[in-house]
């Protein structure tokens, strides 16, 4: 369906991705997985013509028809209804074909054969994007199964929220008749009934290239996982966890390959060194023979790296000494409404020391607000919550909104941090991925992410013994998830956190609080003891 050879893009001097050699097949359920930064949704819009690309040629077969669902922050803030960015949408895309179209009339660009090629692509890809019929019964079909309010329809925007937004654009790209289906992270934001909707909706597809981190799809969806590494595209076989084992050989051949390399270019070294010294001494042109022939293999030794360089390793840790109570909270009758709708009641639980709880629900629920008042950041509208004797804790917010965020990272680093030693703390910084060119920039205006990544770096020198999160897991690539993870696993105090990232609540919880229909049911195990058919 779609041939793709020697492909390169630049971002600046370096190469984002190079050499990619691809071909996608009828039938390919295809995920795209890399640290964040390496070019995934830039390779996803080189194939789609939204982006140019340096080096090589993309083919698509005739008469394909591809639908696509790409991540867009203009989307995120339209004043417009969903039909209104749909309509300004496709005359964006018109008014690109007319740009290109005015290209074709300018006589230098036939001089350059393979730039031609790639004009003639863009142009072929959005005109078989603006020709495509948005298909309303099937559209509103597709919401309806994923559990969108119909009376939302018609709301900006910008006044929804993040899940409902993500349900309108899977809805629009799902919807349409399409050979080839391209989604770029499409569960953020989703509650577990919406994405165990999707999960067969994707079933449902013929071909499918999807982005995600979501490693619970990932298991049930993907045939074929391509992973960005080192500049390049490698392939494995289906699922996430088969790909983690077909990862990990590849990793240790590389390793052995290289180590043996590194071994035969001392080896060589330490030769030709002496060699050259003997002949030097003795003036021996055998020895001196003898040198040159072990320079010219120790030249023709292959250029190899330690496959642990590939990727960027994190090193995040919760230690805390400071043992406390058996009981870590004690929650006593407590309830609470917003807008005058009961989201909880009469919630009567105790949490002991070591227990791992994950709190799960549909949006709108009252998860961070349950968190919140455990949290003892705001309060129910009656009954009360007992903290447990000699516990500390401290509590993830997405938005660090209980700090200034006017002030820039160097200076929230200086406020809570000043007692640190900068080694101490550059090693911090490092071992989170937080990157030293934020330094600069206010904290409202960090990427979710970025700001994740403050938040690790908070709760591990503040060094509490209960931990309380709110969606830890957002904005983070598989890497980084997989570190948080296990230093959760060692973590010996007391946890609660919410999260729609199936994977790491089977990862983490050994216990659950379901929220639905203004109740709270306690649960023990993880999210596959309980909700996996």
């Amino acid at each position: 369906m779609i041939r793709i050879n020697n492909l390169a893009k630049k971002f600046g001097h370096d190469n984002l991705f190079e050499n990619v050699n691809l071909v996608i097949h009828k039938g390919d359920k295809i995920a795209l997985l890399g640290q964040n930064g390496t070019g995934k949704s830039t390779f996803v819009k080189c194939i789609l013509g939204e982006e140019k690309y340096d080096v090589g040629l993309i083919e698509v077969d005739d008469k394909l028809n591809i639908s696509v669902m790409v991540q867009e922050k203009e989307f995120e803030d339209s004043e417009s209804n969903f039909l209104d960015y749909l309509n300004e949408r496709n005359m964006h895309v018109k008014n690109k074909i007319i740009e290109l179209e005015k290209r074709f009339e300018e006589p230098d660009i036939y001089s350059d054969e393979k730039e031609f090629q790639k004009i003639m692509y863009e142009h072929e890809i959005l005109v078989r994007q603006s020709s495509q019929v948005f298909e309303d019964i099937k559209f509103k079909e597709i919401l309806k199964r994923l559990n969108f309010e119909e009376d939302k329809f018609n709301t900006p925007l910008y006044k929804l929220s993040g899940g409902q937004k993500m349900k309108l654009r899977i809805a629009e790209c799902l919807s349409k008749d399409a050979d080839i289906y391209f989604l770029d992270e499409p569960t953020n934001h989703l509650d577990f009934d919406t994405m165990n909707q999707l999960d067969t909706e994707l079933s449902n597809k013929e071909t499918v290239f999807i982005i995600s981190h979501d490693r619970y799809l990932l298991n049930k969806f993907a045939k074929k996982i391509i992973e960005i590494e080192n500049k390049s595209f490698q392939i494995y076989g289906s699922g996430y966890e088969k790909y983690m084992d077909e990862k990990e050989h590849r990793h240790q051949l590389i390793k052995k390959f290289h180590n043996e390399n590194v071994k035969r270019r001392e080896e060589l070294t330490a030769l030709i060194r002496q060699l050259r010294v003997w002949a030097s001494i003795a003036g021996n042109q055998t020895k001196r023979i003898q040198a040159d022939r072990f320079e010219a293999e120790l030249k023709k030794l292959p250029q190899t790296m330690d496959p642990e360089k590939f990727t960027k390793e994190f090193r995040i840790s919760f230690d805390n000494e400071r043992r406390a109570g058996s009981m870590a909270f004690q929650i006593s009758d407590v309830s609470k409404k917003y807008h005058n709708q009961e989201l909880f009641s009469n919630v009567n639980f105790e949490i002991e020391r070591g227990e791992k709880v994950g709190i799960v629900g549909s949006n709108g629920s009252g998860k961070s607000t349950f968190l919140k008042i455990i949290a003892g950041i705001i309060e129910g509208d009656s009954g009360k919550v007992k903290i447990g004797p000699n516990t500390t804790s401290g509590y993830f917010d997405q938005e660090l909104q209980d700090f200034d965020q006017d002030q820039t990272v160097m200076d929230f680093f200086k406020t809570n941090f000043g007692h640190l030693k900068e080694e101490r703390l550059m090693a911090l910084i490092a071992g989170a991925g937080m990157s030293p060119h934020t330094f600069k920039q206010s904290i409202k205006s960090l990427s979710g992410g970025e700001k994740a990544r403050l938040n690790i770096i908070r709760l591990m020198v503040e060094n509490h013994n209960v931990l309380l999160l709110d969606e830890p897991t957002n904005n983070l690539d598989i890497k980084l998830i997989e570190t948080l993870e296990n230093a959760l696993g060692k973590f010996k105090g007391t946890m609660l956190f919410i999260s729609h990232d199936r994977y790491f609540i089977d990862k983490v919880a050994n216990r659950l609080f379901v929220l639905k229909d203004g109740k709270i049911t306690s649960k023990k195990g993880n999210y596959s003891d309980n909700f996996s058919n």
